[in-house]
């Protein structure tokens, strides 16, 4: 028996999910105004394109601060965020997967196979779609994870970012930049 999930954001994480779950025969849905119905169909992300970021399950693939201010009206919520504590009174997830880069163009149904996804609660429902698509559900304490995170993938983000741009700045010619810089 297939499934149905609405997707609010339909780029790198959210594509991903979709293109996953309908590889399951879920039915998607999504909510996104910067992709139309055609693509998300051509990319197999999507069966169609909805107004409301409603539902039985939703999932909010979107960046933290569009994630924050959004307002749904569904029966359960998990989002796919780097961090929990916004997310309290939601299912709070965080796919330990993604990409150097975004959008829909990059999604792929196998991004999550194998790799785990945090969640702060067990959910029935949130469960079902994190097995279908082949990652493994851990369950965390929010303020662990997100502290967690902070140490290990936000500050090194930040520092690479600003190591990038200081070389930039400085305009260090690039024979003298080895490849561990390279990937910045």
């Amino acid at each position: 028996m297939a499934s149905s999930v609405t997707i609010a954001g339909l780029g790198l994480i959210g594509g991903s999910i979709g293109m996953a779950l309908r590889r399951s025969e879920w039915h998607v849905r999504y909510v996104d105004p910067y992709v139309d119905a055609a693509r998300a169909r051509s990319a197999g992300a999507a069966d169609e394109r909805v107004e409301d970021a409603g539902g039985e399950l939703l999932v909010i693939a979107t960046p933290v601060d569009v994630a924050t201010r959004m307002k749904p009206d569904a029966k359960i919520i998990t989002t796919t965020c780097s961090v929990m504590m916004p997310f309290k009174h939601y299912v709070a997830g965080h796919p330990f997967a993604g990409s150097d880069k975004s959008g829909l163009e990059n999604a792929q149904a196998d991004l999550f196979a194998g790799k785990p996804w945090f969640v702060s609660r067990d959910e029935p429902a949130v469960r079902a779609m994190i097995e279908t698509i082949g990652a493994r559900q851990i369950v965390v304490d929010p303020k662990e994870h997100d502290e967690a995170m902070a140490f290990t993938s936000h500050l090194p983000q930040v520092i690479s970012t600003a190591l990038a741009s200081l070389i930039e700045q400085k305009r260090i010619d690039p024979m003298f930049v080895g490849g561990g810089i390279r990937t910045l």
